[in-house]
């Protein structure tokens, strides 16, 4: 689990709604039952534009008989309110909706049988960036290297009906992660009635500790994950980080621990869960099955975020080796406006139905401030850990740890609006740590303002950490909180000086 950071490849290509819906059975590897059956019906698709693999890019696009080659033509004829048709077959190319802002919905629609197929050599299926009001049904995406579907920085978007599988196996991610769907920094999307199976990443990944999840979900408001299948992905069924306002419902989530385990990968028994929520806030779970996973129902505050109003009802939690695993809330259970828990059906737990660890996965660090800043035109105070600047320009920023020992630390450092917004130029920036005086170089990619620089050490004592900007940063607000450093041992001061 990670702050995805948006690859500059990527930028042409993410997606934020997309609904794909195949119309035949589909055996799923690990459901038992072998009827995973989407409703929709085979029945030829009608459209304002056709994408056929007999097409012609130079034709108009307007009947079946006219059929353009590629579903990108398409993609850059389509007008507001308008569908593409995409006729039974297999298609090799990356479908991208790049800052397309449209007052109604486009729906990309794939007959019964059209395929996107990414070969093991293309990103990404179905990307969508900066766009709204966009819909995509009726695909199967499968072999492509991050991940089946990314919608990032949008809204109102929508992925339905898809078959989605075997993606993920080499990401091009910071984290190495691979997804079947994903969807980060958006708002009102729905994600129903897909069936995700096998995706992640490839062996020799896994066995360095990477895991991946069949849906990922970062930074979600206002959204629905509703009546998907998602079953032996190589890491978790469904990731809920620090959403707000996500309804998950309806879904079926099982075997989500697959091949980790038998490659010795460390982070399965914590990774591979039903679902797992972490972060955010007014999370609703109900009327889901979580079946044969590591758990059932991964809960955790790794940020130290007190995240609040999880509400976890009425799900079948059967099979699995913990129904409820539970961790990095100080203690044990959380109250119950963190987190309530009623009528689930919980059975044949191999270990336990809930296992809760109180160990604070976040420790606060008070923090003291001087310097000035350049140019200064307001104030800079400091609150909770945080360092809070009026606009100004910035050179340098340094902060020094006194007896800090630290195994892993999060150096947020733009922040975003789940954790401490900030709005900057662009400028480059380089990150220097002081680890027991031993010098690290870190770059921090300005193109994503974002994502957090994470450095993982062994538990040596941090001496300091050093920003410097290509150019002067214009800061509007700084949320600066070196107090989200992880697995803290010992500490007392942090001392920011600003140039």
């Amino acid at each position: 689990m990670a702050n995805l950071p948006i690859d500059p490849r990527l930028l042409v290509a993410f997606a934020m709604v997309a609904a794909c819906g195949k119309s035949e059975t589909v055996d799923i590897p690990g459901d038992e039952t072998g009827d995973h059956t989407n409703t929709t019906e085979e029945v030829p698709i009608t459209a304002d534009l056709y994408v056929s693999t007999t097409g012609d890019d130079d034709a108009d696009g307007l009947t079946r008989e006219t059929a353009l080659a590629t579903i990108a033509e398409a993609v850059e004829r389509v007008q507001s309110g308008q569908s593409i048709g995409v006729l039974t077959g297999e298609y090799s190319e990356e479908v991208m909706f790049f800052e397309r802002d449209f007052e109604a919905t486009v729906s990309l629609i794939g007959e019964t049988g059209a395929v996107l197929d990414g070969l093991d050599t293309l990103d990404t299926g179905v990307l969508v960036y900066d766009s709204t009001n966009i819909s995509v049904e009726g695909f199967e995406i499968r072999g492509y290297l991050s991940q089946g579907y990314y919608g990032i920085v949008t809204s109102d978007v929508a992925i339905r009906d898809c078959e989605v599988h075997h993606n993920g196996s080499a990401s091009s991610h910071n984290s190495r992660e691979g997804f079947g769907i994903n969807a980060a920094y958006s708002s009102s999307v729905v994600i129903q009635e897909n069936v995700v199976f096998e995706n992640g990443p490839a062996p020799d990944r896994v066995a360095d500790g990477v895991l991946g999840t069949g849906i990922n979900t970062y930074a979600l408001k206002n959204s629905q994950i509703l009546d998907n299948t998602s079953t032996d992905n190589i890491g978790g069924g469904i990731l809920v980080e620090d959403g707000i306002d996500v309804t998950v419902e309806g879904n079926v989530s099982s075997g989500n621990d697959s091949k980790a385990p038998l490659l010795n990968n460390p982070g399965y028994e914590w990774w591979c869960g039903g679902i797992w929520l972490d972060g955010g806030h007014d999370i609703f779970v109900r009327d889901n099955t979580f079946n044969d996973n590591v758990a059932g129902v991964h809960v955790s505050d790794l940020d130290l975020q007190q995240p609040f109003g999880y509400v976890v009802e009425d799900n079948e939690i059967a099979g699995n080796q913990y129904g409820f695993q539970i961790y990095g809330f100080n203690q044990c259970l959380p109250d119950p406006s963190t987190l309530s828990m009623s009528g689930n059906d919980i059975t044949e737990s191999t270990d336990s139905d809930v296992f809760c660890d109180d160990y604070p996965y976040a420790v606060p660090i008070d923090v003291s401030v001087t310097g000035t800043l350049l140019d200064a035109d307001g104030t800079h105070t400091v609150s909770d850990g945080s360092l809070s600047i009026g606009y100004g320009y910035l050179a340098i920023l340094t902060a020094t740890f006194d007896d800090v020992r630290a195994d892993r630390i999060v150096l947020r450092h733009y922040g975003s609006e789940a954790g401490g917004g900030v709005v900057i130029d662009e400028s480059s920036v380089s990150v220097a740590l002081e680890l027991d005086n031993v010098h690290y170089d870190i770059f921090v990619d300005p193109a994503d303002p974002q994502v957090d620089a994470v450095f993982t050490t062994s538990g040596g004592l941090l001496e300091e950490v050093t920003y410097t900007f290509a150019d002067d940063l214009t800061v509007y607000e700084w949320d600066f909180p070196m107090g989200e450093t992880l697995d803290v041992l010992a500490g007392s001061a942090i001392t920011f000086t600003m140039q």
